[in-house]
C-alpha cells in the first residue's frame, strides 16, 4: 500500500489530497488525517482504493472516476459532509451507505452498475424511502439517482436530471403517476432500456415529455400507460 504518489497540501485547518499520479498502480490506502479529497483526484488511476477515513468531510467532483474499490459495498465515513458530481462514476461499486452527516450530493455520484443504496434514517437532507435504493431529495421529493434496482416511491414527484444515466442494465422501469417533471437525460445512455410502465393516463405522460425529458436520437422507448401505449423517441 505505497502512497508516494499522492499529493497532499494543508489548506487552513483542512488535509486536501490533490492528485493521485497517474502512474500509480496498486493498492491505495488514504491517510487517516485526510479531511478532503479534489475534484478529479483519482479520476482514470489505475488504482484500487481500500479506505475511506473517519474525518473525511468532503469528495470532489469525479474524485473517484474510474477507480477500483478494495470492497465492492462501499460504507461512507460518518464524518462525510459533502459529495460531489461524478465521484464514484464508472467505478465499480455494488452499493453505497450515506451517513447521516451527508447535507450535499450534486448529481449523478453513482456509477451505473450500482445495485444497492441505503441512505441513514436520521439524514434529515436525503433518503431511501421504502428500501427504494435510490437518493431521493427528501423536501421536494426529488428522486436525484437510482441504480438498477430502484423501485420509484408513489410520494416521488420529479425524477431529477441524468437520474439513471449510463445505468446500461436497465430494460424496464416502472414511474408511479405522482412523477410530473422528468429531467434532462434522466434516461440517457440506458443502453438496454425498451419499457416505460406509467401508472397514470398518456394524457398525463405527455405532460412529462413536454419537461425536459430527452433520449438518444433514433431510440425508441414503449411507455405502457394506464389506458394505452405511446412511444418516447429520441430527438
Amino acid at each position: 500500500m505505497n502512497n508516494q504518489w499522492l499529493t497532499i497540501e494543508q489548506v487552513g485547518n483542512d488535509v486536501v489530497l490533490k492528485k493521485c499520479s497517474r502512474e500509480a498502480e496498486g493498492v491505495i490506502e488514504i491517510p487517516v488525517n485526510i479531511t478532503h479529497i479534489a475534484d478529479d483526484a483519482f479520476e482514470k488511476s489505475n488504482v484500487t482504493i481500500k479506505n475511506l477515513p473517519e474525518g473525511l468531510k468532503a469528495i470532489g467532483k469525479n474524485a473517484f472516476a474510474s477507480c477500483s474499490f478494495y470492497r465492492p459495498l462501499v460504507n461512507l465515513p460518518e464524518s462525510l459532509e459533502k459529495i460531489g458530481e461524478g465521484a464514484f462514476a464508472r467505478t465499480n461499486i455494488k452499493g453505497l451507505y450515506i451517513p447521516a452527516s451527508v447535507t450535499q450530493i450534486d448529481g449523478r455520484i453513482l456509477p451505473g452498475t450500482c445495485q444497492l443504496v441505503i441512505i441513514d434514517a436520521d439524514n434529515l437532507k436525503y433518503d431511501s424511502r421504502d428500501n427504494c435504493n435510490a437518493i431521493i431529495e427528501t423536501a421536494t421529493n426529488t428522486l436525484i439517482r437510482g441504480c438498477q434496482n430502484t423501485t420509484i416511491p408513489d410520494s416521488v414527484v420529479e425524477i431529477g436530471g441524468s437520474a439513471f444515466n449510463y445505468c446500461t442494465s436497465l430494460t424496464s422501469i416502472a414511474i408511479p403517476a405522482s412523477v410530473t417533471s422528468i429531467g434532462a437525460q434522466a434516461l440517457y445512455d440506458c443502453l438496454e432500456l425498451q419499457t416505460i410502465n406509467y401508472t397514470g393516463t398518456k394524457k398525463q405522460w405527455k405532460g412529462i415529455e413536454d419537461t425536459n425529458l430527452t433520449i438518444e436520437p433514433k431510440k425508441q422507448i414503449v411507455v405502457h400507460c394506464a389506458d394505452r401505449d405511446v412511444k418516447l423517441k429520441g430527438k
